[in-house]
């Protein structure tokens, strides 16, 4: 996804381009990018000369992919859907330390992330709503993705149903907030 992102982000690039992109080595990339091609994420666009070499262009196949299960048994269709949401929300952890560690991460005054996680309750018709405003924060990403202004952010979202868990009854007292808590209300931390 990291990869496949990345050129979506940059256009028809190199290797050497899209290596420093990802931050890592382009000799490393060449196999994943067959993947890949072959998986139909990715193709080779052309090539261009730079200096006496000859570099090949890499590209996304399509500006948007929506990953399919239904040709999958109802369990492999669960671990897929689970396994993704396990890779986008570890890239999440991964840019966000990297971002914290490189001293880019700006709190209170002009901040510059955004953490939240919601519990709550939804209407079919509100979740849809909901979904909605998601995809209107997407197009405003698409739009400015080819400006190249500013600076590359990364946005992960997951919305899923909540299950609720029974619990026994010497679970049913909630722990509470120790005192020397960071947690703030919103208003008091923006």
């Amino acid at each position: 996804m990291e990869i496949v992102q990345s050129l979506r982000c940059l256009g028809p690039c190199s290797v050497a381009e899209l290596a420093a992109m990802v931050e890592r080595p382009a000799d490393l990339l060449y196999r994943q990018l067959e993947l890949l091609a072959r998986a139909g994420f990715v193709r080779q666009t052309g090539t261009r000369k730079r200096g006496r070499h000859t570099e090949r262009l890499y590209d996304v196949t399509a500006d948007d992919f929506r990953l399919s299960f239904t040709d999958l048994r109802k369990d492999q269709q669960a671990a897929g859907l689970a396994h993704t949401a396990k890779v986008f929300s570890g890239a999440a952890y991964k840019e966000v330390l990297a971002a914290i560690r490189a001293g880019e991460v700006v709190l209170g005054e002009g901040q510059n992330l955004v953490l939240n996680y919601e519990l709550c309750w939804l209407t079919p018709q509100q979740f849809q709503a909901a979904r909605e405003l998601l995809y209107q924060v997407k197009q405003l990403i698409d739009e400015a993705r080819p400006l190249r202004q500013g600076r590359p952010f990364v946005f992960v979202t997951i919305a899923t149903p909540r299950t609720r868990k029974v619990r026994r009854s010497r679970d049913k007292k909630a722990p509470g907030r120790s005192k020397g808590s960071p947690v703030q209300k919103a208003d008091e931390g923006r």
